[in-house]
């Protein structure tokens, strides 16, 4: 919005001489405009405000950032924030998403997501943390967390009820992840996690250059579907975060979806590599997402029984409500010949995507 209306008034009326700081003036009302519109409106507008102030007090000092959104995440990374709350508190500051599409996102009770973020915002008016970009000896303690929110904000726009393959392409939310993911690779270059969340995000626009009104497993697509500039490009990006030698989580999820890519150079999928590098994702970063997508991987290279022991080893407490996990559990179950009714209800009411849905429910109807 606020280049459309450079483009109306700088030719009008000259460049300003900050241009940058015009950009941002102009940006901030209109997103302080649209959170006061917005149901998030209560929550999230001290935090702008707050924010709004400090930014006054900066925008006519030069800034290294080009990007007012990077300074903003840095700021709800600050040291004196709780690490869990961080990239939550970036999701409803900055994209306005609700407290329940952020606690599904982090695997949080609504509840609980919502009084942490209350927390937060309490935390940052009270203390009075400044806008200021990180110093050196913080920033790496702070790029994680903004390297999850803006992972977050990407699937978050995967997952809404009307997520067709033309909505998800155009979609400006996954957008927006994929251009901050690319400022935080200037940002911090030598950082090379930036460089894996952008491949894996680079890699998993390729691989949604395939996607139709109906849902097709990424095992079943075809490769010629794929976006074959795009996959280079992440490919290109993958190679230089594994030069710095610095291995982490986004690049080891980059390296499974490369694996998986790479079938269309080789016309099949090497599932030992991509068995080994989930081994290898669950030790270094342990989490339900990925036991669920270790176990999916065992039931696609036909391990049914490692599949089913990662299925069984979760807690029932902390699945209740993770559509993933009942889906896989569903397709185990059912290969191997157990009643797998209940999952399969469960993985459908839990479905937030209509193509999805409809995918789960003639499976199951298929099976039964």
């Amino acid at each position: 919005d606020a280049l459309l209306k450079a483009l109306e008034a700088w030719p009008r009326d000259g460049v300003p001489d900050a241009p940058v700081a015009w950009l941002t003036t102009v940006a901030r009302r209109r997103l302080l405009d649209r959170y006061r519109r917005a149901e998030t409106a209560s929550a999230a507008e001290p935090v702008l405000a707050l924010l709004s102030e400090e930014t006054m007090d900066t925008q006519s000092t030069p800034s290294p950032l080009s990007d007012d959104r990077l300074r903003l995440m840095l700021v709800c990374a600050h040291p004196a924030i709780d690490k869990a709350v961080r990239a939550p508190l970036m999701l409803q500051t900055l994209l306005g998403l609700s407290a329940a599409e952020i606690a599904s996102a982090f695997l949080v009770p609504t509840p609980a997501m919502s009084q942490r973020l209350v927390r937060a915002k309490a935390k940052i008016k009270n203390a009075r943390i400044p806008f200021d970009l990180a110093e050196a000896n913080t920033l790496a303690e702070r790029l994680p967390s903004v390297l999850d929110a803006i992972y977050a904000a990407y699937t978050v726009a995967d997952d809404g009820p009307s997520a067709t393959a033309s909505d998800r392409q155009s979609n400006n939310l996954s957008a927006e992840a994929i251009w901050l993911a690319r400022l935080a690779t200037v940002l911090v270059p030598d950082a090379a996690e930036t460089h894996g969340l952008l491949a894996l995000m680079l890699l998993s626009e390729a691989r949604k250059a395939a996607d139709g009104p109906i849902f097709v497993p990424l095992s079943q697509q075809d490769p010629q579907n794929w976006d074959a500039d795009k996959q280079a490009d992440g490919e290109a990006v993958l190679r230089t975060a594994a030069g710095l030698e610095q291995p982490g989580r986004y690049q080891i999820e980059a390296a499974i979806l490369s694996v998986h890519l790479d079938r269309r150079r080789t016309g099949r999928t090497e599932w030992d590599a991509i068995l080994t590098l989930y081994t290898a994702l669950e030790a270094m970063a342990p989490s339900i997402g990925a036991t669920v997508a270790h176990a999916a991987a065992n039931y696609e290279a036909g391990h049914l029984d490692r599949a089913n022991a990662l299925v069984q080893s979760l807690p029932s407490e902390a699945v209740e409500t993770y559509q993933p996990y009942w889906a896989v559990r569903a397709h185990v179950a059912s290969a191997m010949g157990e009643d797998a009714s209940d999952s399969w209800g469960r993985a459908i009411a839990l479905t937030t995507r209509d193509d999805h849905r409809a995918y789960l429910e003639a499976l199951a109807a298929r099976l039964a």
